[in-house]
């Protein structure tokens, strides 16, 4: 009986440290809001660039970070480029300068790099073209475009045709490369831009909009341009402008759609004339409002937070992370799990790294692992270029997972192993099993212990709010580890507390969810196919939905909206 009491009182012990520690995460977690998790996440500093480097194109080739042209100290203009590879920065000599060129990657595997500043200090603009192939490292000159530019944007088109725009001090216009030495001029523009944003709107079509003239003033009024079409006139674009960023806007990083089932869409971190940011959805050339103001975190307790980059998509993921910083050199990845067939997000998260020391405000782009590295860009200004990168671990590695949690495995062994000593002295005192000819019971089996009342209330909410309120539930492959890491808890954690407060398992409580979802969909959208609803609902497929509708209303979906029309007559 000592050794019970002892063991009793070592596991109730544990079990108040760890629910303190689960406190002091949740504490933090408020901060940001209910509606938005956060989670204190590590950077990785990777060895520095041979070269310190700013206002330079960023992307990751075969596995590869490659950052190409920019300029160095002293404002003076380099022409090379590097990748990251075997744990080391590599050196390659570029052809022309591409101070704040354009650049893109294209469909056959090689980068397209096109002009820039003509000469150190951001004076004049280059008319060179140049192809990188990351396959064989080098690059390879080509070409001139029809204007000289610096500050441009670059589009590909299913016809494999480039389109290009913007400038800065010297004229603008839209012109065209589709596989010719020769550069075409398309179209002039509506309003003379830097620094624009060039969103494909169609299979050969696009769009072309920008809130900053070729001389940095700021434009009066937004005027959207089309590649094939009249300009028009949006009053939401022309009140929530895209955030001033030190670098090019890449119309692929902010691209969430389905190019497959013809779906445009890109997200814009957008600011009004108050200051107020908001997440812009431009689906197909429309504009609408993704994310509003209350939503996006400015502050948790560090200082405000300056958000410098566009959204950057994670299509693999289905994520999209913005960029920002605060006063004490704290990073934070403000993510949005996204689905193309809705309009908000999923769920929403942020995570902020500890203070970062000689760190710029580069445009991150995401790796293989699914984590942001952010290279150079300046310090104080553009004469002072940095050369450090770094990897933001939105996925750790497995050893660096590992790490991380051997303090919690430690606890955890020893927590076991005084569990197990209290379950054998406690199987010896358990009541006999009553066996009948029906089942087999046991007298006066208890509920699973509430170790914490509030903290156990409060993941409920918590649960409620991702699955309801966000809606959660239309992921069709949503999982209880992704359902669990927006909560802030354990896997185990979830399945628990939803068996507990609904009596369902967690498969049984989303799917609840989803019928609940399609029900209302066949009342306001009687002519939609039962199987585009099951779709719209959250279910994988169309089987799925019909055997779980049957399941749990007792009616196929056709039948149960045939009883919808003949309680209307």
């Amino acid at each position: 009986m000592n050794t019970y009491r002892m063991s009793s009182l070592i596991v109730a012990a544990l079990s108040v440290v760890l629910t303190t520690a689960l406190q002091a995460q949740e504490a933090f977690i408020s901060r940001a809001g209910a509606r938005c998790p956060v989670k204190e996440i590590q950077v990785e500093r990777l060895p520095n660039m041979n070269i310190a480097r700013t206002y330079h194109s960023v992307f990751c080739l075969n596995g590869e970070i490659t950052v190409i042209g920019g300029h160095t100290a002293g404002f003076v203009n380099t022409r090379t480029a590097e990748y990251f590879a075997d744990g080391q920065w590599h050196l390659l000599s570029t052809t022309y300068d591409h101070d704040w060129g354009g650049a893109i990657a294209l469909r056959d595997g090689r980068v397209m790099v096109a002009g820039g500043y003509g000469r150190d200090l951001g004076i004049g603009q280059l008319y060179s073209v140049e192809f990188y192939d990351p396959a064989q490292h080098v690059f390879n000159d080509y070409g001139c475009m029809a204007t000289r530019r610096a500050e441009a944007a670059l589009l590909e088109l299913d016809s494999g045709c480039v389109v290009i725009a913007g400038n800065w001090y010297h004229h603008d216009s839209i012109e065209t490369y589709c596989g010719e030495r020769l550069f075409s001029t398309l179209k002039a523009v509506t309003q003379e831009r830097s620094q624009p944003y060039l969103l494909r709107t169609a299979k050969d079509d696009a769009i072309l909009f920008g809130w900053e003239g070729i001389h940095g003033e700021r434009l009066d009024h937004v005027v959207v341009d089309r590649l094939n079409g009249e300009p028009f006139i949006s009053e939401l674009a022309d009140k929530w402008r895209p955030i001033k960023m030190h670098h090019e806007h890449q119309a692929q990083h902010s691209f969430i759609g389905d190019e497959a089932n013809d779906v445009y869409d890109y997200l814009l971190l957008t600011a009004d004339s108050c200051h107020r940011l908001a997440v812009m959805k431009v689906h197909n050339g429309s504009f609408s409002i993704y994310l509003g103001p209350e939503e996006i975190p400015t502050d948790i307790g560090h200082g405000p937070i300056n958000y410098f980059t566009q959204p950057i998509a994670d299509g693999q993921r289905r994520q999209a992370h913005i960029v920002g910083r605060d006063t004490t050199n704290r990073f934070y990845v403000f993510t949005m799990h996204y689905d193309t067939r809705l309009d908000r997000p999923t769920a929403t998260a942020l995570s902020v790294t500890p203070p970062m020391d000689s760190i710029g405000n580069s445009r991150p782009v995401v790796d293989a692992d699914g984590n942001l590295v952010m290279t150079g860009s300046g310090l104080t200004d553009n004469f002072d270029p940095l050369p450090t990168a770094m990897r933001i671990l939105l996925y750790p590695t497995k050893e660096e997972a590992t790490a991380t949690k051997i303090w919690w495995g430690c606890g955890a062994a020893l927590l076991l192993v005084v569990s197990l000593a209290s379950i054998i002295l406690w199987r010896r005192k358990r009541p006999r099993k009553i066996v009948t000819d029906e089942e087999t019971v046991t007298p006066h089996e208890p509920e699973p212990k509430i170790i914490n009342k509030h903290a156990d209330e409060k993941l409920m909410e918590r649960i409620m709010q991702l699955v309801t309120e966000d809606q959660l539930f239309l992921q069709p492959d949503l999982k209880v580890n992704t359902l669990a890491e927006l909560a802030g808890t354990s896997p185990r954690n979830v399945s628990v507390c939803i068996k507990r407060y609904t009596g369902l398992s967690f498969s049984a409580f989303i799917s609840s969810h989803r019928i609940e979802y399609s029900k209302q969909l066949l009342r306001e959208q009687p002519g939609m196919k039962a199987s585009t609803v099951g779709l719209h609902s959250g279910f994988s497929n169309e089987t799925s939905f019909f055997r779980t509708f049957k399941a749990v209303t007792g009616m196929t979906p056709t039948e149960f909206l045939n009883g919808l029309e003949g309680s209307e007559d």
